[in-house]
């Protein structure tokens, strides 16, 4: 079972101590009841916590005998209609089974074969036999489903069905001057797009691998090529982030508040500066590359308006956090060292230091988020990694000191 630490609660949300330890066995229980199963024992998967305002964790569940039931969502402060709403001592717990997300009203279409296959034929795809697999999911917020036919291979996203079309109208524009998936099509109403597959393995994998990498003059080329977005909205900026995320640092590892309140003082404040069609979330996960060319650029959901230094911090900062237990740390470090050196030379480098930082330092929830073994360890260790990044030293740095946890390895 999952017991709880006793810091991790929030004075303004007591639905988090319970979801986080064992008394969510409670309300776990209860909505399993509902379908006919009895639970055995249950783990959690995922996390996402805003301090004050909502939490949301996924969990796996399982019978006494081991079999596998459906996974369990539960969330508290932002409970959406159509949860199913369990209440004791005034505090509240909305729980779905999965796949009925009442947020993605499309997934459980989706991820069934009776209703999908009408769908994609109103789309002209022949569909034959199918495969279908869940890629992504993110509670309430987006999934992601791969199909396979006979013929060929697509991927289904699914959002909110009011930003849906927005998405779908930002794919038509990006992709005729990027390699950004066209839109098959979508559904206003169940909140999903259609695309086909893209060309190549992920950056991330090529950097992991032994495949050629595209040069830095490449990714800079891309990044100066994302045209104007669609409407007038606004990159997620790292640093005006920093605020909510460092309260949840603060909550779970407690021993570093004062190392956290230093370093986001030493990022500063957002500023003022020039903004400039941006991606919004430009990592090693987003790009397709094929013998060394970028072949796919991924997940234009994030496109708006950004500082000229957001894109690649974003792509740094991702190289770092996990430069550390990366299958070949000296060739991402090469490869990170060759994009910083470029994207030095075009913009601030000051910019680009303080933005890295504050990107490493949001990636620093990645190890409690998705639950990983030991992760206050592994949390401090990312905290370390975006101080060094600020400082210009090693991103190897050992995370050493009494308050900081032990060295790294």
């Amino acid at each position: 079972m999952n017991a709880v630490p006793s810091r991790l609660w929030d004075p303004d949300l007591p639905a988090v101590e319970v979801l986080l330890g064992p008394d969510a066995r409670g309300p776990i229980d209860a909505v399993l009841a509902s379908g006919g199963h009895a639970l055995g024992g249950f783990r959690m998967r995922q996390v996402t916590w805003w301090q004050g305002r909502s939490i949301t964790v996924l969990y796996e569940a399982a019978t006494d005998t081991g079999d596998a039931l459906p996974q369990i969502v539960a969330c508290a402060g932002s409970i959406p209609q159509g949860a199913t709403v369990v209440e004791a001592d005034g505090t509240r717990i909305g729980l779905w089974a999965m796949p009925h997300d009442p947020r993605l009203p499309g997934l459980a279409s989706i991820l069934d074969a009776r209703t999908l296959q009408p769908m994609l034929a109103g789309l002209g795809v022949s569909t034959g036999r199918m495969a279908v697999r869940l890629r992504a999911y993110r509670p309430g917020r987006r999934a992601v489903v791969q199909v396979d036919t006979d013929r060929t291979r697509l991927f289904v996203k699914l959002g909110r069905p009011g930003a849906i079309r927005h998405l779908h109208d930002t794919h038509l524009a990006m992709n005729r001057v990027l390699p950004v998936p066209r839109s098959l099509g979508f559904d206003p109403e169940l909140g999903i797009l259609v695309m086909p597959s893209g060309r190549g393995a992920t950056l991330r994998e090529t950097i992991d691998g032994s495949g050629a990498l595209p040069g830095a003059e490449a990714l800079d080329s891309l990044i100066a090529r994302v045209p104007a977005p669609v409407g007038e909205g606004e990159t997620r900026s790292p640093i005006r982030r920093l605020g909510s995320l460092t309260e949840v640092l603060a909550r779970i590892v407690p021993d570093q508040a004062g190392r956290l309140e230093d370093l986001v003082g030493r990022i500063g404040d957002e500023g003022d500066g020039p903004s400039v069609p941006a991606h919004g979330d430009f990592h090693d996960g987003q790009l397709l590359i094929e013998d060394g060319a970028i072949t796919g650029l991924l997940d234009v959901d994030t496109h708006g308006l950004g500082h000229p230094a957001d894109d690649p911090a974003t792509m740094l900062g991702h190289l770092r956090s996990r430069q550390s237990h990366a299958p070949q740390p000296e060739r991402l470090a090469g490869y990170a060292d060759e994009l910083a050196r470029r994207w030095s030379s075009r913009v601030d480098p000051d910019e680009l230091a303080r933005r890295t930082a504050a990107v490493m330092l949001g990636l620093a929830t990645g190890p409690f988020r998705v639950q990983q073994g030991d992760w206050p360890h592994r949390v401090r260790e990312r905290v370390a990694r975006a101080e060094a990044a600020l400082a210009d030293e090693n991103p190897l740095i050992a995370v050493s000191g009494p308050s900081h946890g032990r060295p790294a390895h």
